[in-house]
């Protein structure tokens, strides 16, 4: 097991779609940091709340892609490439193999991402008192979360799929889907029944991108009011929301991967 995970590690690294996304991560973070702590970003928040509310937004859109792209092109690739069939005729089991690959694409994107945080990390810590530390240390690691959330479902994509291209297609779809379509869905749904601000809040979260989102916000205001009356509300009402919405995340880690184990011991290569 470690080998493969290793080894996938080591693919993932040399990867320059990976080695972009971490340049693209940094630089992006960077600017966010600077810009925020001039007060240009207008949000109404102060110091780290401001800044996050950045880093933020850039986790939740750079993230999922990343991971859902490498994720999906991680079994089909090798299929395409005739090294998927040397892999299983050795002796390691096909559970394992889907494990490696999950775990190293995961481990792979979290260094990334904890990159781009860092770098940001380094600037910020000269401005921010350092209370804010594990605040910050707890924004990587639901990154990592949700970068693992991507990995599983892009791994089960790429066995579903038939070539590269479909598998990247479909990921692309999810991702629109994840950070776009699902929230405009839930607006019109709400528009058009009179849904109530818990019924909204209920289904916005069931995205794993809309709950890590709720979910760092809440490591920062745990009233979340710069959400507004509803983000308020379902603090005050949703009984211990952060465990509610890690559980939403870890659900939708858990359940492709289960689906990744029984479909992939008996695909064909």
């Amino acid at each position: 097991m470690f080998i493969l995970i290793k080894k996938e590690l080591s693919d993932s690294l040399r990867n320059k779609w990976l080695t972009s996304y971490a340049v693209m991560y940094m630089l992006i973070a960077l600017g966010l940091s600077y810009f925020s702590l001039l007060g240009i970003s207008g949000l109404g928040l102060k110091a780290l709340g401001r800044i996050t509310a950045s880093l933020i937004n850039l986790t939740i859109f750079l993230t999922p892609l990343a991971s859902l792209m490498l994720g999906s092109t991680s079994i089909v690739s090798e299929r395409e490439a005739g090294s998927l069939e040397w892999l299983l005729s050795q002796p390691v089991s096909r559970r394992s193999v889907i494990l490696g690959k999950f775990l190293g694409l995961t481990l792979a994107i979290s260094i990334a991402t904890a990159l781009g945080y860092g770098f940001a990390g380094l600037f910020l810590s000269m401005q921010l008192p350092s209370e804010d530390l594990p605040k910050y240390l707890g924004l990587i690691l639901i990154s990592s979360a949700l970068a693992a959330v991507g990995v599983a479902i892009g791994i089960f994509v790429s066995i579903t799929s038939r070539g590269r291209f479909e598998a990247l297609a479909t990921s692309l779809l999810l991702w629109l889907t994840w950070v776009i379509i699902y929230d405009l869905l839930v607006m019109g749904a709400s528009i058009a029944f009179g849904l109530t601000y818990l019924t909204i809040f209920l289904l916005l979260v069931l995205n794993p991108v809309e709950s890590s989102r709720l979910l760092m916000a809440y490591i920062i205001d745990p009233t979340l009011s710069f959400l507004g009356l509803t983000g308020m509300l379902a603090a005050r009402d949703i009984w211990n929301l952060p465990l509610f919405l890690a559980s939403v995340i870890f659900v939708w880690c858990l359940l492709p991967l289960i689906a990744s184990f029984k479909l992939f011991a008996k695909k064909d290569v």
